[in-house]
């Protein structure tokens, strides 16, 4: 009978909903990567960042933290821990935790945002150029020490390739003829990828990149730059090279990374319209 009774005064109500777990942000890296940056098949070099940013700063600092348990205030002292880091960095793992708390809540793992999340402001940067006179002295010092240094100080600097667009360059995109290079595909650690802006472009050649692909010419496989097996050339490889004639230059390494590239780019182009730099074969497959 007092069971029967407790049936009925229970039953309007109906049995209390037990609450879901809510996992940490430990354990939701991993699904957060796999059912975010994977399934929609973002580039290998983004979805290595992610990990990174989880990894080395937001799991270390918040990773003991159930989703739904993350404050504005744990942001803000997260923050305060990356105060030795650039604004840029800091903001790269606050973006990826914002993300990742949307992609929670889209789930139906949290309710809703558990915080708020504010950027930190990151200065406006002038653009770092390098004038054409320590470009051409690069090209000289790269020339005196191999071809293939030579080949890719040319690629980066008269081209416009970035390094992942140099390792992935293959011989069928060299158009001698037409002195024409078709870029469409970029190699990030082994991982061939689209181009940074995800669509094809063709780049003319100018003479000297034009005979130094000539001469360089070989048949140990698909992809113009290799070494002596065959086998592509890895992103060390090249910055390794070109680190090399920098230092014998004595210049700022990393001259040809994708930033000082597009640098040489624009002030090609820059240059073209003052009417200071008057060649028909100038690089204009600016973004």
């Amino acid at each position: 009978m007092y069971i029967a009774l407790a049936e009925a005064i229970e039953a309007p109500f109906g049995k209390p909903t037990p609450e879901k777990e809510v996992p940490t942000l430990k354990a939701f890296a991993s699904r957060f990567l796999d059912g975010h940056a994977r399934s929609n098949r973002q580039k290998p070099s983004g979805i290595a960042v992610k990990e990174m940013l989880l990894r080395v700063h937001l799991v270390p600092f918040l990773g003991h933290k159930r989703l739904n348990a993350i404050t504005s205030e744990d942001v803000q002292r997260f923050k305060q821990s990356l105060v030795v880091k650039a604004p840029k960095t800091v903001n790269n793992a606050l973006a990826v935790l914002s993300v990742a708390l949307k992609k929670a809540v889209e789930w139906d793992v949290i309710e809703r945002m558990p915080c708020r999340i504010q950027l930190l402001p990151v200065p406006t940067s002038s653009a770092s150029f390098h004038d054409f006179e320590q470009y051409e002295r690069l090209v000289e010092t790269a020339a005196a020490l191999d071809r293939q240094t030579e080949l890719l100080v040319l690629l980066g600097g008269d081209a416009g390739l970035r390094c992942g667009e140099m390792i992935a360059l293959e011989w069928r995109d060299v158009d001698l003829a037409k002195r024409q290079l078709s870029i469409e595909r970029s190699d990030w650690n082994g991982q061939v990828t689209t181009t940074k802006g995800g669509r094809l472009r063709y780049s003319p050649l100018t003479l000297r990149l034009t005979a130094v692909l000539r001469e360089h010419r070989h048949l140990r496989g698909p992809r113009v730059l290799c070494d002596v097996d065959g086998l592509p050339f890895t992103r060390q490889m090249v910055q390794a090279r070109v680190k090399r004639a920098s230092r014998r230059l004595n210049v700022r390494e990393g001259v040809l990374t994708s930033s000082a590239t597009r640098s040489v780019r624009t002030w090609r182009c820059v240059a073209r319209r003052r009417g200071r730099f008057r060649n028909s074969l100038v690089i204009a497959n600016s973004r």
